[in-house]
């Protein structure tokens, strides 16, 4: 218990140890290799439930809704990330789609980059 909250405390909660990689979580003293992995793997699949479990709702009726369903994916991030969410005209979850990361002092972005996905699956 005391590792774990040394580990939460260095890396600055779930979201810090989701960012951070397994070998930058080794060098907390007393986390080796298999156990940084372990837990990596455990958040991973924690994130990927609670999207699943937001993909499963279907329907985005508001920003605060496609917001919920993205925040525990991307706060882990370490650069800028464009996504598009793809929705039909019940506002149903068709899919989401990754259409842009940014580099460090550059985020240019086409207009048809954000709409080619949402053509090419027939979205409202």
């Amino acid at each position: 218990m005391q590792l774990a909250q040394r580990i939460l405390d260095e890396l600055g909660g779930l979201a810090g140890i989701q960012r951070v990689s397994i070998t930058e979580m080794c060098r907390i003293h007393g986390l080796g290799f298999a156990k940084a992995a372990q837990i990596k793997a455990a958040i991973e699949m924690g994130s990927r439930l609670a999207r699943e479990q937001a993909e499963e709702c279907g329907v985005i009726s508001s920003p605060a809704d496609a917001a919920e369903l993205l925040q525990l994916e991307m706060q882990g991030l370490s650069q800028g990330t464009l996504k598009v969410v793809i929705l039909d005209t019940r506002n149903k979850l068709l899919g989401i789609e990754t259409v842009y990361k940014c580099s460090l002092n550059l985020s240019l972005v086409r207009v048809g980059e954000l709409f080619r996905v949402a053509i090419q699956k027939n979205a409202a």
